[in-house]
């Protein structure tokens, strides 16, 4: 599509065509990956940070009862599995508009195995899932004196 901004003068306000044309030079990148992009949108928001004792980690996931969420850990691999159901049936209801997923989605992020995995707690409420994973106490070094 030909740039239309160089044949006009510049005080005039741009034709739907020149806005077209600055869309699509400026998003066109961004719609072909939309597969991609799409495939996020099925992953939970996640935030993970660290302190001195623990990992912590918080997944948005709204509309779930705890029973449709199913946590894991092995070999450093915390998975994070759901199932969200959908609320309308779309052969009887008329959808308007449909950008909520519905479906199985999971998450998993690689943390030192130098975990207490016997000591991982989940809590679900409000539709954000917190995880907090213990680390192991580091054993602390210790000075020997030569005698």
């Amino acid at each position: 599509m030909r740039n239309l901004s160089l044949w006009r003068n510049s005080n005039q306000p741009k034709s739907v065509f020149d806005i077209m044309a600055d869309f699509e030079r400026n998003f066109g990148r961004e719609l072909e990956s939309w597969g991609e992009a799409k495939d996020l949108a099925h992953k939970p928001l996640a935030d993970i940070h660290e302190t001195d004792k623990s990992y912590f980690l918080s997944f948005d996931i709204p509309g779930l009862k705890k029973e449709d969420i199913k946590i894991e850990f092995e070999d450093g691999l915390l998975t994070v599995w759901g199932d969200r159901k959908a609320e309308i049936d779309e052969t009887k209801d008329g959808v308007h508009r449909k950008e909520r997923f519905y479906g199985k989605f999971s998450r998993s992020f690689t943390l030192p195995t130098s975990v207490k995995s016997d000591k991982i707690v989940a809590k679900y409420e409000d539709g954000v899932l917190k995880v907090e994973v213990p680390k192991i106490e580091e054993t602390q070094r210790k000075a020997i004196a030569v005698q």
